[in-house]
């Protein structure tokens, strides 16, 4: 992302990968937010004093963690500008959902993330499927949304 845009946040709930990140990528974050994805705050202002609205957030591997209703709160609370998107990059299971014992982590089908981005107001845009990761492992999904327009 550190590419692509002028400035980038970066949230992570546990401190040795924030402090991990701060060494790897120097100075190409903006902020660092040491927060869950259910507490952190749109409300935040950056370093700069300015309020956070995004041009683009980036959720990748971590909704797994959330449940249905703290995935869909965190949509509804996303501040993207107008013409902002939010992207989702995830693993799909074939359908329903997959329960990981081990990590504690679900694991939801293609229709299963449609269901939760109408629950948030969120319409899809486009998807893709990677082809880059091995075909016994379950299918990597992006999905690209953007807030319903108000009828």
């Amino acid at each position: 992302m550190t590419k692509f845009f002028r400035s980038v946040d970066l949230l992570e709930p546990v401190h040795h990968f924030i402090e991990k990140a701060k060494a790897t990528l120097k100075d190409k974050v903006q902020n660092y937010f040491e927060e869950s994805l259910e507490e952190f705050s749109f409300e935040n202002t950056g370093k700069d004093g300015n309020e956070l609205v995004y041009d683009v957030i980036w959720i990748q591997w971590c909704i797994g963690q959330l449940s249905d209703a703290d995935f869909i709160d965190l949509l509804k609370r996303a501040k993207v500008r107008a013409d902002g998107f939010i992207v989702v990059k995830e693993n799909n299971c074939s359908k329903g959902f997959h329960w990981d014992d081990q990590d504690s982590s679900i694991t939801r089908s293609d229709n299963y993330f449609r269901w939760i981005f109408e629950q948030a107001d969120m319409e899809v845009v486009n998807t893709q499927v990677s082809d880059v990761f091995p075909k016994e492992l379950f299918p990597v999904r992006t999905y690209v949304l953007k807030r319903r327009k108000s009828q």
